[in-house]
């Protein structure tokens, strides 16, 4: 974790945590509605928790809620008044982009329902996990590459014996003594590592592996030493337990994804031009070398303060491929299909690359190049599946959709309006710090046009609670990383005093019940 502005820390979601938090969603009320446009509780906790929130409207008092729920519902104000036809809407860039989140997110949602009902670990694996869960384990390891595990093959039985552990090392490659770690339940280690280091009881010296870690190789292990905490009190226990039980479900969920993902891979081919590819390769390797995968092909941020709506870093890449002409090159053939340079970027404008090791040597990029690909064609074939499911029209993926369009257009809309009155294209930073005095009375005139379009559950508001910690929420392994678009500073009013209530007339009902029919 890192800190950002003092006291917010930086989460990373697996995609398999990421839908956890919204998968209710749709069982959920409404919070307020705006034309329209809907916020469901869920999306209000979210854009509240998992990006960083402005000073103003920190915290959990009613107050800072009442903010919250009136800066979102401005972000929708704001996205009516930029309209589906604006210079931002009509942008391909943007309308890519805006395609891939809503793909993206259709992919997790068959993520749930296919592993539905199949991720529940038996008791007794819980129990055994959780024998072992208070351990912490030093240890030394070494990873051997795939050109060199016939090294394994020839030691056999010696290679698991801890007496030529070092040997073992130097004779596949290595410098030195093998590097040491300490290593708990918590840490960070690949579902591989993790589950062959917390199984079962390990004792000292016992040499583990070959484990398979993909693109790496295979890790091997030496238990140097070990220490235990064994949990104490009941909550203790019960921590522990339910902690083993997320993971142990977190791994199986990844499993029968991985078959389900199998299963439409199956039969499926890959072959690449090789002349295109190489060419290929080298222009990609200038866009996300220097930047070690910042998948920027589709500037975010440029979209945030409103210049050149649509431009893309890409673009020096593309006139580099029209002038070689290389648009129509055939680059690669999948599953029957001949795909040219110009399919490829095509796919790309809405599924940014994503390398599976963050760092490389530049001779491996053309190797990782290729997993790249591949794993963007993987990830087209599922959206293919979600497509013929109907997922696309589901409620849930309508609103995710909604949410992202709706923050771009406002925040396009902010700086049209910041424009037009003389100030500078970075003046929304000083909006996110104050916005009521740069944009207070703008922002007004609208919640008071469109009063009554507007609807509240001040019930539900008053339910909800925050939690007090600045998070930024990511998931670093899949194409768009951020959950949520960043929070929208589009005012800092601390009072609810327009539209109507909605969960009034159920109260009304009620009285009148109460009171015999009378109103």
């Amino acid at each position: 974790m890192r800190s950002i502005r003092g006291n917010a820390v930086f989460l990373t979601l697996a995609v398999l945590f990421s839908f956890q938090c919204r998968k209710k969603s749709q069982d959920e009320g409404i919070l307020a509605v705006i034309g329209d446009r809907v916020i469901t509780a869920d999306e209000f906790f979210r854009r509240a928790e998992y990006t960083v929130r402005p000073p103003y409207c920190r915290g959990d008092s009613p107050q800072t809620r009442s903010i919250v729920l009136n800066s979102l519902i401005a972000e929708k104000l704001y996205a009516l008044e930029e309209g589906d036809s604006g210079a931002l809407a009509r942008s391909p860039a943007f309308q890519r982009y805006i395609q891939g989140r809503k793909e993206q997110f259709m992919r997790q949602i068959l993520l749930e329902e296919a592993t539905k009902g199949k991720t529940m670990p038996e008791d007794s694996e819980i129990r055994g996990r959780t024998s072992v869960a208070g351990r912490e384990y030093r240890l030394s390891f070494f990873t051997v590459r795939r050109e060199n595990v016939g090294a394994l093959k020839d030691w056999g039985v010696n290679a698991v014996r801890p007496e030529f552990f070092n040997d073992l090392h130097e004779r596949t490659g290595g410098l030195g003594p093998p590097p040491e770690r300490i290593v708990s339940w918590k840490s960070p280690e690949l579902p591989a590592v993790h589950k062959a280091l917390f199984s079962g009881p390990l004792r000292k010296n016992q040499v583990i592996g070959p484990v398979d870690v993909g693109e790496d190789g295979y890790l091997m292990m030496r238990i140097i030493d070990w220490s235990d905490r064994p949990a104490v009190s009941e909550r203790e226990m019960r921590e522990r337990f339910d902690s083993v039980r997320r993971r142990l479900e977190e791994e199986k969920k990844q499993a029968v994804w991985d078959e389900f993902v199998f299963g439409l891979m199956k039969g499926r081919k890959l072959e690449f031009q090789r002349d295109p590819f190489e060419k290929m390769a080298e222009l990609m390797r200038a866009i996300y070398m220097p930047t070690k995968n910042s998948r920027d092909l589709f500037r975010l941020d440029s979209l945030r303060t409103g210049e050149a709506p649509g431009r893309l870093p890409i673009d020096s890449i593309l006139a580099e491929i029209r002038s070689n002409r290389m648009e129509g090159l055939p680059f690669f053939t999948f599953d029957g299909r001949t795909w040219t340079v110009s399919d490829f970027l095509k796919l790309t404008a809405s599924h940014p690359l994503v390398f599976r090791k963050r760092r490389m040597r530049p001779g491996e990029f053309p190797g990782q190049f290729k997993l790249a690909v591949a794993d963007l064609l993987r990830d087209a074939t599922v959206n293919q599946e979600a497509y013929h499911r109907g997922m696309d029209r589901l409620p849930a993926v309508q609103r995710e959709t909604i949410m992202w369009s709706d923050a771009l257009l406002a925040a396009y809309h902010r700086h049209r309006v910041l424009k037009s009155r003389g100030k500078a294209a970075d003046s929304a930073a000083g909006a996110d710090r104050n916005p009521d005095r740069t944009l207070g009375a703008y922002t007004d005139s609208l919640f008071k046009a469109n009063s009554n379009r507007i609807g509240i559950n001040v019930g539900m508001l008053e339910s909800i609670r925050l939690t007090r910690i600045d998070m930024v929420a990511l998931n670093r392994d899949l194409p768009y990383i951020e959950t949520v678009p960043v929070f929208p500073a589009f005012t800092a009013r601390p009072r609810l005093d327009y539209g109507r209530r909605l969960d009034r007339p159920r109260a009304d009902a009620a009285s009148r019940r109460r009171s015999g029919g009378n109103p």
